[in-house]
């Protein structure tokens, strides 16, 4: 994990606006916002990260571990945070009205340098849900994130 002045100097060196900062910063310091829980289906548990030295919980034993364990070996993820934060999107529904849609992402990434994109990236969320609720457009989620150093796996 990055230390204060670790931090400091990655959202200098990035560029981060005060928003996104502000963003980041709670999710570092927060508890994950949601439990994760099986369903009779899933398999859920909690893997024990050295690099952030603590536990990460998953409710997936083929998708969300196999993440946390890649990320723990990647050199080039700095961090990452479980159920780290509730998204809401407003879409129009296929009846013309406006609806929320909310979602809390698998993970949140703090990378040192873009090296690839993460498979859930939030833009294909927003993506995905416009198709979803057959909207011809959607309301950007966090524009104010870095692009590819910190972003959210769905």
């Amino acid at each position: 994990m990055l230390n204060a002045q670790e931090f400091e100097n990655w959202c200098h060196r990035f560029k981060i606006s005060g928003q996104a900062r502000s963003v980041i910063e709670q999710i570092r310091s927060s508890e994950p916002v949601r439990r994760v829980r099986s369903n009779g289906i899933n398999v859920v548990g909690s893997y024990s990260s050295m690099k952030m030295g603590r536990t990460i919980q998953f409710e997936s034993h083929k998708v969300e571990l196999p993440a946390s364990e890649e990320y723990e070996q990647d050199n080039d993820v700095l961090e990452y945070y479980d159920q780290p934060y509730r998204l809401s999107l407003k879409v129009k529904a296929k009846n013309g009205r406006t609806v929320t849609v909310t979602h809390v992402p698998d993970f949140f990434v703090i990378r040192n340098a873009q090296t690839k994109r993460e498979n859930g990236s939030l833009r294909s969320f927003e993506t995905r849900m416009g198709k979803n609720q057959k909207s011809r457009g959607t309301t950007k989620l966090c524009d104010f994130l870095p692009q590819n150093q910190a972003t959210f796996r769905l």
